[in-house]
């Protein structure tokens, strides 16, 4: 069962990818003689990323609260990703949101009118997939030892501070450093 950090690991690696693709499939949407198809899985897989990048949000508190005591925690990272995330959440949210107009306006027979939205939509959907990229990519630099085989925290002493336990029998290395 995977926990707070490994699904904000999950999350934050497959949002950007989900926009990227979203990005691709409404510029596809536009020269596609099936568009209306190609229109709804755009929006889908938009809105996917949205709400992965809303819960990722939702779930990178906790994350950092696994790993604050480790020896490589290194709060300024921490903190440059966190920015970089809240600065991404809008984006997010405003991206899906004009997809959805985008998707509902293009339903009309009026070319002008769907043709702003589109690129509205590519535009900001362009901003969107790079500052998640860029909000991951600083993420990377945080060390997770958390998603690690072997990793535990054990229950919080009387201070309330997690004792980390590294070494489990799980987290032994073979003679080829390898587990």
């Amino acid at each position: 069962m995977p926990n707070a950090a490994h699904l904000h690991l999950i999350l934050v690696h497959s949002s950007p990818t989900l926009l990227w693709i979203g990005l691709l499939l409404c510029t596809v949407s536009y020269f596609h003689p099936n568009e209306k198809a190609i229109r709804l899985v755009t929006l889908v897989v938009v809105l996917m990323a949205a709400f992965g990048l809303v819960a990722a949000a939702n779930s990178g508190e906790a994350a950092v609260d696994m790993i604050e005591g480790e020896p490589s925690f290194d709060k300024g990272v921490v903190h440059d990703h966190e920015e970089a995330g809240e600065l991404l959440f809008p984006f997010a949210l405003a991206s899906a949101f004009l997809v959805l107009i985008w998707f509902t306006l293009s339903r009309k027979k009026e070319h002008h009118v769907r043709g702003w939205a589109w690129w509205a939509s590519i535009v900001l959907l362009v901003g969107t997939a790079s500052l998640a990229t860029y909000a991951s990519n600083l993420g990377g630099k945080i060390r997770h030892p958390e998603a690690q085989k072997g990793w535990v925290v054990e229950p919080a002493d009387s201070s309330g501070t997690p004792i980390v336990n590294r070494d489990s029998d799980d987290n032994n290395d073979d003679e080829n450093g390898e587990h």
